[in-house]
């Protein structure tokens, strides 16, 4: 359990998309419907977590078929969108200087390329010089 230093200030929405009267782009719902399928502690959204720092997702509820999946830059006012409709093309809306999504997408690129490592292939190893995560070993960090 985070104690409550550890914990990050919640995103407040409102703060972040401000602008969105921008078209989305369309592309193949695979990778979404993959992060958005597998929960918030699943190996794959911890690697994201890994691999794209400093970035919060909030999967937001389904609703009648929809569901929106939002990427938040913690550094900056940077976000992704992501809507996911059954039987449709995802839907991806970006904003800021940092391109949320495409770090996501070349994130899951990398877990799926590493053979979609679990929990066990995972490690951490703290020191003098700081901790690291390290995927099969510590020669390997994150």
């Amino acid at each position: 359990m985070k104690l409550r230093s550890h914990r990050i200030t919640p995103v407040s929405h409102e703060e972040y998309a401000l602008h969105t009267d921008f078209p989305a782009v369309e592309e193949s719902p695979e990778v979404a419907s993959e992060i958005a399928s597998g929960g918030r502690f699943s190996p794959l959204n911890f690697a994201l977590g890994l691999r794209v720092p400093d970035c919060t997702f909030h999967p937001a509820e389904a609703r009648n078929g929809a569901r929106p999946l939002w990427f938040y830059g913690r550094d900056d006012r940077s976000w992704a969108c992501v809507f996911l409709r059954e039987g449709e093309n995802a839907k991806v809306w970006q904003h800021g200087p940092r391109r949320l999504w495409d770090e996501v997408r070349a994130a899951h690129t990398w877990w799926c390329a590493q053979g979609r490592p679990q929990w066990p292939r995972f490690g951490l190893t703290v020191g003098a010089a700081g901790e690291y995560a390290w995927l099969d070993e510590p020669g390997r960090p994150l």
